[in-house]
């Protein structure tokens, strides 16, 4: 077997700009959580979906949750440095917002006798009507 190890040089200089690390790391995670919100619309929200792909959509989501919280976490810290932290403290913010709310309602969705219930509240009885 013929594997090719991959390298990275680091240099011994010191970082010239963490914020824009940060940025382009948060931006990166945006996307992919991105990517997973149009996965969890189109194939478990439209369609019927598989127990692999609900699988899939729990380990992503859990872990995009958790990346994101700790972004979070890092950009509100009051010694983070300044420029751009409110740009990434609201994508932070409502892309995790985003994240729970698939979480709920793909992982934790309500019964339908929760659901029937929720609708008569709101609507009455003849809310099927």
């Amino acid at each position: 077997m013929n594997a090719t190890a991959t390298t990275t040089e680091i240099s011994d200089k010191p970082i010239e700009s963490p914020q824009f690390d940060a940025a382009r790391m948060i931006q990166i995670w945006s996307d992919r959580s991105w990517q997973l919100l149009r996965f969890a619309r189109r194939e478990l929200l439209e369609k019927e979906p598989t127990a692999e792909q609900l699988a899939i959509h729990r380990m992503q989501c859990k872990w995009l949750l958790r990346i994101g919280r700790l972004w979070q976490h890092i950009v509100l810290d009051p010694e983070f440095p300044e420029p751009g932290v409110e740009r990434m403290a609201s994508e932070l913010r409502g892309r995790l917002a985003q994240l729970e709310a698939s979480w709920s309602q793909i992982q934790n969705p309500i019964s339908e006798e929760e659901a029937d219930k929720v609708l008569r509240q709101c609507f009455g009885d003849d809310y099927l009507k």
